[in-house]
C-alpha cells in the first residue's frame, strides 16, 4: 500500500490500480451519514409558552436569541450564554429549570439514510462492473459468485483487498 496506491495482480501480469480517493469513494467518506441529531428539533418551553424551536442549522441565532429572553426573566445562562453544541443546550436548558421537548422527524430520517444507502450501493456497483470489465468477465455467469467470494474474504480490509481476492479468484473462471 506504498505511496496510498492499491496494486491489485493478476496472475497473467495485468495489474489494476485503485487509489485512495478511489477507495475512500467507495467508503462513502465524501458523504454525511444522516443521524437522528440531524433531524431533531428542540422545543423550549417557559410558563407554556414555546421560547424557541432549535434545530442544528439554527442552533446559533436560537440560541443567541433564547440568551437574550432568558436574561430579561432573571434566569442567568453563565458568561458564555447557552452551547451552540446540539447535544450541550439540552442539558444546559434542563438544569435552567426549562421544559424541553425534542422531535425527530423520523420519516426525513428514513429517506435521507436510504438517499444514503442508494449512493453508496451505486458506487460499489459500478466497482464491481468496472472489475468485471477490468478482468474480462463481464458475461460471465460465475463472475458474481466470484466477486462475493471476495467480497466476503476482503471487505473488512477494504475495497483495495476485495479487488485483489477478485484478482486471485478470477483466474478459476477465465481460460
Amino acid at each position: 500500500m506504498a505511496n496510498s496506491i492499491l496494486t491489485v495482480r493478476l496472475k497473467r501480469g495485468k495489474l489494476m490500480y485503485l487509489d485512495q480517493e478511489k477507495t475512500d469513494s467507495l467508503r462513502g467518506k465524501d458523504l454525511i451519514y444522516p443521524t437522528k441529531e440531524d433531524y431533531a428539533r428542540i422545543y423550549v418551553y417557559f410558563r407554556g409558552n414555546v421560547l424557541a424551536n432549535i434545530t442544528t442549522g439554527n442552533i446559533g441565532e436560537e440560541a443567541k436569541r433564547l440568551d437574550e429572553y432568558l436574561a430579561t426573566q432573571d434566569i442567568h445562562t453563565g458568561i458564555m450564554g447557552l452551547s451552540h453544541n446540539f447535544s450541550k443546550i439540552k442539558v444546559e436548558l434542563k438544569k435552567l429549570g426549562l421544559t424541553i421537548e425534542t422531535d425527530i422527524d423520523q420519516d426525513a430520517l428514513s429517506y435521507a439514510k436510504n438517499e444514503y444507502g442508494a449512493a453508496i450501493s451505486k458506487r460499489i456497483d459500478a466497482f464491481r462492473k468496472e472489475l468485471y470489465e477490468y478482468y474480462g468477465v463481464t458475461d460471465n455467469p460465475k463472475a458474481d459468485a466470484v466477486y462475493d467470494k471476495a467480497y466476503d474474504h476482503g471487505h473488512s480490509a477494504g475495497f483495495g483487498e476485495v479487488a485483489a481476492y477478485f484478482g486471485d479468484l478470477v483466474d478459476l473462471i477465465v481460460d
